[in-house]
């Protein structure tokens, strides 16, 4: 291939979004484990909030199926526990 056929290749412009797509990460610079884990901890967070539903029921709903994991996670994450981050 010629100099000027991969300069024009180079020159493409890209979108962050694509590129994130295919090195499998997010746009904003985390693993698609961390971007699950942080929606999951947001949803719990959402729940604890606005609602009554029993800590081990809004772990089930986060999609945790350990409550000590849970509880753990969102602690390190929130600086308190479930229980009294409601």
């Amino acid at each position: 291939m010629s100099e000027s056929g991969n300069r024009v290749r180079y020159e493409r412009r890209l979108a962050v979004g694509r590129l994130a797509g295919i090195a499998c990460v997010s746009p904003y610079g985390e693993t698609g484990a961390t971007t699950v884990c942080r929606l999951r901890l947001h949803r719990a967070a959402g729940y604890l909030a606005n609602g009554s539903v029993p800590i081990a029921e809004v772990a089930e709903r986060s999609g945790y199926s350990s409550l000590q994991f849970f509880s753990r996670t969102f602690r390190a994450v929130f600086g308190v526990p479930p229980a009294q981050y409601r």
